[in-house]
């Protein structure tokens, strides 16, 4: 059993930019707005960079090694989780997640909780959670109909390790000048209800999906931002950043070296958003994701570097 480097798959985006490919070492052009650091989807998947799987898809390679890679928490079904790195070179637009049993009903597809992480934050930059005021259904239904969505939407200013739990039916988005890891179960199901008045690449307006929205839209919720104190060691330090049914993240900042032991229960996926340094002879820099398969044991990142952490 090894560990393994992954090559992330990368979306083209309207509101992407280029710090992926720049800053974070991902080999695309144009306007990246997505990697995907760990995904085992029909939209995309890992592509293994060493070992002697390389040149598998992490879906390949589970189907070869079986179930007991991913851990015995897992339940069957599709892989459990999907983490993106993006880069809002511009805006996204406004959207709102169903939870399981609607997105199951509507879409045949798992519902969409998601953490943020800001990896880096431009001055002034933002995120958008919920609105500013309580409305209501029917208001809001109105709000969207005149397109004077701007005027009520909840801006919350962000910097650099911002945490943030993304609950099903929060209305949300992320602002120009943002860079986000998102941890969040394996679906891609979200609807958006407002766009800026965009074009697509064809020239037409970006699709909404207003019905569905108003279905799952929960204006009652509040921002959920994390704050935990971390568990301080010499080597390195440790900090909760959430605990769910679909995911557990942690952020682990390393000054030298760092020991961890992936056991039955999961896998570790990690994913470095500074710094450098190795898992045995595997090189790690800025933007890589290693995948450490449930059972493996004992492993020891040796570097500087902040890492974010993700196990069932």
């Amino acid at each position: 059993m090894e560990i393994l480097k992954l090559i992330s798959p990368l979306k083209e985006t309207i509101w992407g930019g280029t710090k992926l490919a720049t800053d974070y070492g991902k080999q695309g052009a144009g306007n990246i707005g997505e990697s995907w650091e760990l995904c085992c989807n029909p939209e995309g998947n890992n592509v293994i960079a060493n070992g002697a799987d390389k040149g598998k898809t992490l879906r390949e390679y589970i189907g070869t090694h079986g179930r007991g890679v991913i851990g015995v928490r897992w339940a069957g079904g599709q892989f459990p989780m999907l983490v993106k790195l993006i880069d809002a070179h511009d805006n996204l637009s406004i959207k709102v997640n169903p939870d399981d049993t609607y997105a199951l009903a509507h879409e045949k597809a798992p519902g969409r909780t998601e953490l943020w992480y800001v990896a880096e934050a431009n001055q002034g930059s933002h995120i958008i959670l919920g609105l500013k005021s309580q409305v209501k259904t029917p208001q809001f239904s109105q709000i969207i109909k005149d397109g004077v969505m701007p005027m009520y939407l909840n801006r919350i200013p962000v910097q650099k390790g911002d945490t943030f739990f993304i609950e099903p039916g929060m209305v949300h988005s992320i602002g120009a000048g943002v860079v986000m890891l998102v941890i969040q179960q394996n679906s891609n199901t979200s609807y958006r209800i407002y766009d800026y008045n965009r074009d697509d690449k064809n020239g037409e307006k970006r699709h909404l999906d207003v019905e569905k929205a108003l279905d799952v839209a929960d204006l009652s919720l509040k921002p959920d931002k994390r704050t935990y104190h971390p568990e301080h060691s010499k080597e390195f330090s440790e900090t909760l950043l959430a605990s769910c049914r679909y995911f557990t993240v942690k952020k682990q900042a390393v000054n030298v070296y760092m020991t961890q032991i992936a056991g039955k229960s999961s896998f570790h996926a990690l994913t470095l958003l500074t710094g450098s340094g190795q898992i045995g002879t595997i090189q790690l820099k800025k933007g890589d994701s290693v995948y450490i398969p449930a059972d493996f044991g004992e492993y020891t990142f040796e570097g500087e570097a902040d890492i974010i952490s993700t196990t069932m």
